[in-house]
Parts: C-alpha cells; structure tokens; sequence
C-alpha cells in the first residue's frame, strides 16, 4: 500500500509503493514536506501505485502513462501538464496566426496546415513529441507526389515555424523540422513565369470585360499585383497629379506610380469620388480575404483568347486533390511583361524596380532616391494598345 515519508536530507516528501517486480522503492514528490502538504503527498504516493497495478496486468499503454503523468504533474504543480496532440496544436498556431495575418495570408497558412494533416492522417491525433524528423520527411516526400515542390518545401517551413512555437511553448525540447532540407527543384521540372507579348495582350483586351480591361491595364502599366489591383479605391487615384499612391498588401511598400496614358484614359472615364475601383473584384477578395477565385477567373479568360487549355477533369474527377499543373502564363506575367517593356524602352533598372516595386526590403531602400520625372518618363516610353 502506498504511503509517504520524510527524508533527513531531503527537502520534499517521499512515496513509497511497491514496484511491478515486488521491490519495494521511494521516489521523491517534489512536494515540500510540511505537514500541511501531506495530503497532496499522498496523492502522488497513490498515482504512483496506480501506474505499478496498471502496468502489473500489461496494460500500460502510452495514452494510460500519459494520463497517470499529467495526474501527477497536476497534483505536484496545480495545474494541467502542458502538451497537445499535433492537430490541436497545429489548430490553435493557426488561430493565433489569424490574428496576425491578412485574409490571403491567413487563407494559404489554413491550406498547407490542411496538407499537412491530411498527409499524418491519425498520426496527427498523437502528441506532439510524436512529430519527429522521419514523420516529416515523409511528409514531405508525400505533398511532393500530391502537390508540388514549392508546396512541400513550404510546408515544411511553416512546420519548422510552428515547432518553434511549440518549442518556445515549452511543449517540445528539439524542432525536429530543423534537421529536414528543402527538396531542390530540378531545372527540367522548374516552370518559370513568362512575360505576355503585345499580340497576347491585344488577345487578352478582346475577350476582356470592361473591369478586367481596366485590371489588365493596371498590371501592364503600372506593374500591379492582382491583389492591390483588387482592393484599390478611387481615393488612391490622384488624376490631377497623374498617378497612383498606394500601399501594397504583399510588402507593405508605399508605391507612387505615374499613370500612364492608357491609364489615365481609363480612370478619366469612369471617374468616382470614393470606392472601389474594380467593384466586382473587390467584392470577391473582401469575401473571400484572398485572390484565388479571381485567378482562375483570369485564366479562364486565357482560355478564351486561346494562351492556354483549361485542364479536363471528366475523366479522372480528382478534383481538388489532384496535382496541380502549373502555367508559365498568369496574371502575374502583366508584371515581367511591364519589366520587359520598360527594359527594351531603355528605362534605368533602378527606375524600373521603384515603379514595378520589389519584395526585397534591401532593394526598396536602394531605390528611394528615384524622382517622379524619371518615373514619368518611364511610363511614357511604354507602347501603346492600338
């Protein structure tokens, strides 16, 4: 029967109980041995004895040394032993990180966690000790098949940065993400962006809409990311001055664009005091906090102007799940099309990165002396659409 004692030499309690093999043995509490905390001793003698009877009749599994631990721990502390399974933790990072992150972010955060978890299947119901370097190397060796290159390596990362999290949270000792490489992508299956040419861009005003003519324009002309282009607001537009002034969602930078003529054109004809420029763009991006849905729509549009072949998926239905197929043709091709253009027109590379924007913090510095008149020559040396 289990009991508890003083120790001369020790400042904790001791419980005594019977090990499964008949020795008798005393572990130490952690629980100072006033009289006063007697009671909680004897609590941890009793936990101890319970885990001896369990593993006795062989049935000391994990979940049951866990359990009787985190009693333990409970008792000794006054308060729950710290641990989740993996999905849980996974979960509440992703809960803390939507907090943090725009809509878009936070939308492409939710689906490689997703993967993840659909990959460890009910090995991510295990604790998150269980989430070693072989569990993620198959990981990412699976998304790999599933998915692509760039989607494992960045799920990958985003492991090792909620492992460290947990690490931070005391949850785990090592991030075992740490010890696992990024897959390099080999250069005959690398699928570089091209730039449109004019006769694909004409192609593309031609099935275009008026709102999509006006996003193309400002892509082409102004080399703006779809998702700026989405959510810009007439109040971003200074016709008087003859340029865009703003902050872009992906880098946080201030631009100041000069409007080219085209441009210009454009915005004078449909000018409005306030409000979203592109309506129904807008509306689909605060909707849906990313720009996914406008995407494909844009490569329907390439479809119709005869760039690309829309993938058929009668036959196979995978759906979602299937590999996705990447094209060297998207929107973001406006942007290495108004780079090319700008290059061929002589324009300095300085003045160019400081219209086109660049990710690089670094680069964005390097670039702050560009003045508006050579922005404004720059933009005038583009072609025009006939």
């Amino acid at each position: 029967m289990a009991s508890i004692r003083k120790h001369p030499r020790s400042p904790f309690w001791f419980a005594c109980y019977t090990l499964p093999d008949g020795r008798q043995t005393q572990r130490s509490t952690k629980i100072e041995n006033k009289q006063a905390n007697a009671s909680r001793a004897m609590e941890v003698a009793i936990q101890y004895e319970k885990i001896v009877k369990v593993a006795r009749a062989g049935r000391m599994g994990e979940n049951q040394a866990r359990s009787a631990i985190a009693a333990i721990y409970e008792i000794v502390n006054g308060e729950p032993l710290p641990g989740a399974t993996i999905r849980e933790y996974f979960q509440q990072w992703l809960g803390e990180k939507k907090k943090e992150l725009s809509g878009g972010a936070y939308v492409s955060y939710r689906a490689k966690v997703k993967a993840v978890l659909d990959v460890l299947g009910r090995r991510a119901d295990a604790d998150l000790t269980h989430l070693d370097r072989k569990t993620i190397l198959d990981v990412r060796d699976s998304l790999v098949d599933l998915k692509s290159v760039s989607t494992s390596n960045y799920c990958v990362k985003l492991v090792r940065a909620i492992l460290r999290a947990a690490k931070h949270d005391g949850l785990i000792d090592t991030n075992e993400a740490d010890g696992v490489a990024a897959i390099k992508i080999a250069a005959i299956d690398r699928v570089d962006k091209m730039p449109f040419t004019m006769p694909q861009v004409k192609a593309l005003m031609a099935q275009a809409d008026d709102e999509w003519r006006g996003m193309m324009l400002c892509a082409l002309y102004a080399g703006m990311r779809l998702g700026d282009i989405s959510m810009l607001q007439w109040g971003d537009i200074n016709l008087s001055a003859r340029r865009i002034e703003v902050k872009t969602r992906k880098t946080g930078r201030r631009i100041n664009v000069p409007l080219a003529q085209p441009l210009y054109d454009y915005f004078s004809a449909r000018q409005a005091d306030d409000g979203p420029v592109f309506l129904r763009a807008h509306t689909v991006v605060e909707r849906e906090g990313r720009t996914g849905n406008l995407s494909n729509k844009f490569k329907r549009l390439m479809a119709r102007a005869g760039l690309i072949e829309m993938p058929k998926n009668k036959g196979g239905k995978k759906g979602r799940s299937a590999k996705r197929v990447f094209n060297p043709l998207t929107f973001h091709s406006f942007r290495h099309t108004a780079t090319t253009l700008f290059k061929e027109a002589g324009v300095p590379h300085a003045v160019v990165m400081d219209i086109i924007g660049h990710d690089s913090d670094a680069v964005s510095r390097a670039y702050t002396h560009v003045g508006d008149d050579a922005k404004k020559d720059a933009v005038n040396m583009l072609p025009i659409l006939e």
